[in-house]
């Protein structure tokens, strides 16, 4: 392009910046401020994608009024190739005649109601109540069921009945009783197909984020996701460690590249009460890379917010490349 290309695109920009900008300065304040929070909520969600690498999520609540991001944290990896249980950010504890060099990258851990692993002293991030996430490879023995195959005790479990089935049973706490001791709802989820095959490495991954449960293996699903009426907390109990189970019902089998993770959620702050959400409540899934991910998203989302007694609607756009952007537009 030449300089003068170059400055009349320039000239053009600023004139549609500065028409933006102007519609916007004409809202009042609380318009003005949802728009910031939704702004707000679509980029934190980026960047904890970009930074974690790892899916974020941006929730649209249009009965709440709210719109924030929530994700998958990194809280801990242990890889089993030392017998001092080596890891982050803490060691896990086995015994070490535990270890197998048969593992899905260099050794892994061969376990058995006696050789259990426990990891404890777990750093106080973990304690999240909005969710967790366990991603492992699992080789059964044959014929062993029923077994635990990781469990923090109060929070959460992942089994396997007498029947191959995978049972996951969350903690949640009671609607209404937020912090209240003793009082613990559960979500239990069988997953029916045979899906970890014996003696053989399978990827088994489970994240609960409040509103939903999925589980996949090999990166994917068996069943679909299951999806609650409402956002649960999860009840996690003070200093309970991540283990294998005890006794006769302990995991038995190798077990190998433990990734543990936490769900952490944005700044959840809601909408000014003259400001209502059009639409209904959705998420917008991010990958990775900060990006709108195509499996569930094929063009840009726009949310659109009404003001009260106001001819104007105000629409905030999520790009596909994970870009943000607003404008005014007269209502309908």
């Amino acid at each position: 392009m030449t300089l003068l290309e170059l400055v009349i695109v320039m000239a053009i920009l600023s004139t549609l910046l500065g028409l933006g900008l102007g519609a916007l300065r004409r809202l009042d304040t609380s318009a003005r401020q949802s728009v910031a929070q939704v702004k707000d909520a679509m980029r934190s969600a980026r960047l904890f994608a970009l930074r974690e690498g790892v899916p974020a999520t941006v929730i649209v609540d249009s009965e709440a009024g709210a719109v924030y991001g929530l994700g998958v944290k990194s809280a801990g990896n242990w890889h089993f190739e030392d017998a001092d249980g080596s890891g982050w950010p803490v060691a896990a504890l086995h015994a070490g005649g535990a270890l197998d060099p048969d593992g899905v990258l260099g050794g892994c851990l061969r376990l058995d109601p006696e050789t259990t692993l426990v990891i404890d002293e777990l750093p106080p991030g973990f304690d999240s109540p909005h969710g967790f996430a366990v991603d492992v490879f699992l080789a059964p023995e044959r014929d062993t069921r029923p077994m635990t195959v990781l469990e923090r005790p109060g929070a959460w479990s992942l089994a396997l009945d007498e029947a191959e089935r995978l049972v996951v049973t969350v903690a949640l706490q009671p609607v209404g009783s937020l912090g209240a001791e003793g009082l613990v709802d559960r979500l239990v989820v069988e997953v029916p197909q045979d899906v970890l095959t014996p003696e053989r490495f399978t990827r088994l991954t489970a994240v609960f984020d409040g509103r939903r449960l999925h589980v996949a293996f090999d990166g994917r699903r068996s069943v679909d996701d299951t999806l609650l009426g409402e956002v649960r907390r999860m009840h996690v109990p003070a200093d309970a460690p991540v283990s294998t189970g005890v006794d006769a019902r302990a995991y038995r089998g190798r077990l190998d590249e433990l990734r543990l993770g936490v769900v952490v959620v944005g700044r959840h702050a809601e909408l000014p009460d003259d400001v209502t959400l059009s639409g209904p409540s959705q998420e917008l899934r991010l990958d990775a890379d900060g990006h709108l991910d195509p499996e569930f998203h094929t063009e840009p989302v726009t949310l659109r917010l009404a003001v009260r007694d106001s001819i104007e609607v105000l629409a905030v756009e999520l790009g596909t490349l994970g870009t943000v952007r607003s404008w005014v537009e007269s209502a309908p």
